[in-house]
This record gives structure tokens, C-alpha cells and sequence, in this order.
């Protein structure tokens, strides 16, 4: 089997779906945030476009010819993720088996996801809990709130961010899953003094990204001060960073991102050095459909016990419109997603005449 073509659908929302094309008619899909489209449209173009038209498709040789004709530059890891994940999809599809069982993963029945809100910098408390409510009416019982400071704006209302908690977690039953992600907007000692009040309120499943994801030796002092376990990674790029990320912080969760770190080749080598670790493995999920699809296929290798992230309002997008572009349900039922066993590849194909409307 060989690439013929490969297409880009750049949508309105900022969604850049790849599809790969194969000489015997099958297709592949894969997905980046279109953050500089004209940029990667023409790196894609000039260095990468030669590597695979007319190629026979060898996953892993790709990957690495990919890799370092981008020159080695992370910057541009987004689009050779999509890539990565359309060749798994179109693989899969030509051995007409769901990626899982492609990939040799025991996958589970019924897969929990967690209501995933953010943006609570600017939100205020009745407008967030409106949010989950949403959440709640679907038929979830996991939740996460995010504040989305990041790194430039720290410290700027920590008070407001635990009020806000506090008013989600009284909503919610004592057995709902419930964290709270700061995106990386404390310094060390207020995360260490934030994380302490959260302990004392209860009832808080985890504390994701309390300080600048440049200081793991910042992080490694939060997760010792703290019993609360703390998680981190979303934003990593490659497996091999999360070596380090183990070796000086040693956070109780880590959060892979299938986007960020390079596509699902990378999520297999995380997956190799990580068998006999200590550390759980819930992953951090971009958006809804395609690599939300792709990451649901490989939950057999992450912890049994948390659940899978779901964001539905990364883009600016109506849900049930770009739930349209796909021929297949991507909305999760009660809160949890099965994977159809009868399906190849990610389980997922594209409405071409729903495409096309949301195209730019």
C-alpha cells in the first residue's frame, strides 16, 4: 500500500483535518490546531509532501524521516502528529481491524470520560457552574475545572479560583470525580498553599498544572508538599521528556497529549518505559472527534481508574455542528464512549457535504 495524495481541511474553528489517500482507495484521517495555518501549510509543502506521495508506508521509518526533515523543531510536531495518526488510521483500515486490536491493546468495554470546562479566569463562579450543569444533564460523573492563567499571569486571584471550586465540588455527589487545573497559573508557594486548602475542602481527585511548566524542580517541591496527587504533561513534546518529568518531579498523574507529544508513535514509546512505573496515565485530550477518537483507542494502556478527558469548547464551534462532519455519534453517552468492535481504524469517516460548510 502506497500514498497517492493527501489533503488539508482548514475549518472555521481553527480544526486542521489531514486525509491521507492510499493507491488501493482507502483513506486516513488526522487532525492539528490550525495556530499558523499558512505556515505549516507550506512547511508541510516544502519538506514533508516528498517523504510520503508514492511512498510505501512503514509508520515508524515516516515518523523519523518526518521528524528531522522539520529539522528537529517541536514547533512543527503538531503536523507530523496528524500525519502519524491518519497512518495508523489508514493502516488499521487496510488490515480492517479497529486500531486497538492493530495495536495489539486489550481495550475496555466502556471507556469513562470526565466534563472537561475552562476559561474560569474570566468566568465567573454561576457561569462556570452553569457549564457544568450542562455536563451534569448529559449523564456525566467526572468533571474538571481549568482556569486557563498560564504562565504570564500568576497569582492573580487564587482566592476566586478555590471559591469557584468549592461551588462546583458542593453541586456535584461526594463520589463525582472532580479536578481542578490552575494551567500553570501559581508560583511554588502558592500552589503548595492552594493545594493544602484543597485537601482541606475534600473531595478534589487531582491538582493539574499548579505551576510554570518549565520548572520541574518547582513542581518536584509541590508534589512532595502535597497529598493531593498532582498532574502534569500536557504540553510535553516527544516520549523522552517524560523521562525527565519523572526522574525530577515525580508526579503522581502524567498527561500525555496524543497531539503534543507526536501522534500516536510516541504514545506507544511513552507506553514502553512507563509498564513498571508508579505513575498513572491519564491522558490530556485537544478536542472532540478525530483525536479524541484516536486517544480512546489506546485507554487499555492508561490507568484503569481515571477517567478520559472530554473538552467541548477548545474551538469556537457548536458541538452538535461539528459533531456533523462525522458519519458516526462522537458525543459520549452518560458520560462514558464504546468503541464500535465492528469498525476500522479510529472508527470514524467524514461527511464530505457537513465538511464542506465549516471549511474556510
Amino acid at each position: 500500500m502506497k500514498i497517492s495524495k493527501i489533503n488539508f481541511y482548514p475549518l472555521k474553528s481553527g480544526v486542521v483535518i489531514i486525509e491521507i489517500k492510499s493507491n488501493n482507495g482507502l483513506e486516513g484521517i488526522g487532525q492539528f490546531i490550525g495556530n499558523s495555518y499558512l505556515s505549516q501549510k507550506l512547511y508541510f509543502k516544502e519538506r514533508l509532501e516528498k517523504i510520503l506521495i508514492n511512498k510505501k508506508i512503514n509508520i515508524n521509518e515516516i515518523w523519523n524521516k518526518l521528524y528531522w526533515n522539520g529539522l528537529g523543531k517541536n514547533g512543527w510536531l503538531q503536523v507530523i502528529a496528524a500525519i502519524d495518526i491518519a497512518l495508523y488510521d489508514l493502516e488499521s483500515k487496510n488490515k480492517k481491524l479497529p486500531l486497538y486490536k492493530f495495536l495489539k491493546i486489550k481495550n475496555k468495554k466502556k471507556i469513562s470520560l470526565y466534563w472537561s470546562i475552562g476559561h474560569g479566569f474570566k468566568k465567573t463562579i454561576k457561569e462556570m457552574q452553569s457549564k457544568i450543569e450542562i455536563g451534569l444533564k448529559l449523564g456525566f460523573t467526572a468533571f474538571k475545572i481549568r482556569m486557563d492563567w498560564h504562565e504570564l499571569r500568576q497569582d492573580v486571584d487564587p482566592g476566586k479560583d478555590y471559591q469557584m471550586l468549592k461551588a462546583v465540588r458542593s453541586m456535584l455527589p461526594k463520589n463525582f470525580y472532580l479536578g481542578f487545573d490552575a494551567n500553570a497559573g501559581y508560583s511554588v508557594k502558592e500552589a503548595i498553599r492552594q493545594g493544602k486548602k484543597f485537601e482541606d475542602l475534600g473531595g478534589i481527585s487531582h491538582f493539574e498544572e499548579p505551576i510554570a511548566t518549565n520548572d520541574l524542580f518547582g513542581l518536584g517541591e509541590v508534589v512532595k508538599s502535597l497529598k493531593i496527587p498532582i498532574s502534569f504533561g500536557e504540553y510535553e513534546k516527544l516520549a523522552i521528556r517524560f523521562k525527565e518529568i519523572l526522574a525530577i518531579a515525580k508526579p503522581g498523574i502524567i498527561q500525555p497529549d496524543i497531539l503534543n507529544i507526536g501522534g500516536i508513535s510516541q504514545m506507544l514509546k511513552l507506553f514502553k518505559f512507563t509498564n513498571n512505573s508508579k505513575t498513572k496515565i491519564m491522558p490530556h485530550s485537544p478536542d472532540i472527534g478525530i483525536l479524541c477518537f484516536a486517544s480512546l483507542h489506546l485507554a487499555g494502556k492508561y490507568d484503569k481508574d481515571l477517567p478520559h478527558e472530554f473538552s467541548p469548547e477548545l474551538y469556537n464551534y457548536n458541538i452538535e455542528k461539528h459533531a456533523k462532519i462525522f458519519n458516526e455519534n462522537i458525543i459520549p453517552n452518560n458520560g462514558e464512549m464504546t468503541l464500535d468492535r465492528n469498525s476500522t481504524g479510529i472508527g470514524l469517516t467524514i461527511n464530505k457535504k457537513e465538511l464542506k460548510k465549516l471549511i474556510i
